[in-house]
């Protein structure tokens, strides 16, 4: 349950910038646990942690860039789904990439 006081957004919206909101990206054809994982620096000068998601079919597998410390789960068949929590203002990239092109 939300608490009864929130934050205003520059929409005017209500938000709560202290609680966890659970985030689904899905349906993927396949997605196996991350093959290779690490922690980056983004061009903002934030942090963040990024797992890549090989394909066995495609070069290019999915790479996910996620607030540093976050708990990614995978669900489905085949890990159809990835899902993890994130708060109001964090910042979440996703995109396909080939193993060449990960950070280093």
């Amino acid at each position: 349950m939300p608490p009864t006081s929130c934050t205003r957004s520059r929409s005017n919206r209500c938000t709560w910038p202290d609680i966890d909101h659970t985030v689904w990206l899905g349906n993927f054809d396949y997605l196996a646990t991350p093959s290779k994982t690490g922690t980056t620096q983004q061009a903002d000068g934030k942090a963040a942690d990024w797992q890549f998601f090989s394909h066995p079919v495609y070069r290019q597998g999915v790479l996910l860039f996620v607030p540093p410390n976050t708990k990614v789960s995978y669900s489905g068949p085949a890990g159809a789904a990835v899902s993890f929590p994130l708060r109001t203002r964090q910042e979440i990239t996703l995109k396909f990439a080939a193993p060449d092109e990960l950070p280093q």
